[in-house]
């Protein structure tokens, strides 16, 4: 069973803010459609996890994952995951 979520950008949300901050073209990854959801899942919260520590590590304003991605390749949405 294989997941539909193929490339996409993690979405970082700083403190009291509900709306993502706006990452340019850092924090793109892909997923491959043949891996199951929940190894999907672990790979995205694993590169989640080491995107937000070299963000926070030079950003004056911290930044934290909320378990959302924005789809890219034509589908354009957040999903959560």
């Amino acid at each position: 069973m294989g997941n539909k979520i193929g490339t996409f950008q993690i979405e970082l949300y700083r403190d009291g803010q509900d709306t993502p901050t706006v990452l340019g073209t850092d924090g793109i990854s892909h997923v491959d459609g043949r891996w199951t959801m929940n190894r999907a899942r672990d790979y995205i919260a694993g590169f989640a996890h080491d995107y937000c520590e070299r963000y926070n590590a030079h950003a004056t304003m911290k930044a934290q994952w909320r378990g959302t991605v924005y789809l890219l390749g034509g589908r354009y949405r957040s999903v959560k995951v």
